[in-house]
């Protein structure tokens, strides 16, 4: 996690139209700028939490280059706060689900 922590961004993409790429939940934990592939699937979990781009070299270079120098980046600063306390209410969520579960039939 260091590693990424000290990353000027974090990429992360897929040609697989349905993947929620792990590296893309790492990124935003790490609080990095993250880019992912411009996915229906991805701007459906992720949304303004992460930065899109298409698989092209122009367009990567554009968006990793703003993402590095900050021009986005103050941009998703709330989002990324927002999708991390939905991911911390959702873990606990399931924590409690399983805890209870142990306790009823153990």
């Amino acid at each position: 996690m260091s590693m990424l922590r000290s990353a000027a961004v974090v990429v992360v993409l897929t040609e697989d139209s349905d993947c929620l790429v792990c590296g893309g939940y790492e990124g935003i934990a790490a609080g990095r700028p993250t880019v992912l592939s411009d996915t229906p699937a991805l701007r459906a979990c992720f949304g303004e939490a992460a930065i899109y781009s298409k698989h092209s070299v122009d367009e990567l270079l554009q968006v990793v280059i703003a993402a590095a120098v900050g021009d986005r980046t103050k941009d998703i600063t709330g989002a990324l706060r927002v999708l991390q306390d939905a991911i911390d209410r959702e873990w606990e969520c399931l924590l409690s689900a399983v805890s209870k579960q142990m306790k009823h039939h153990g």
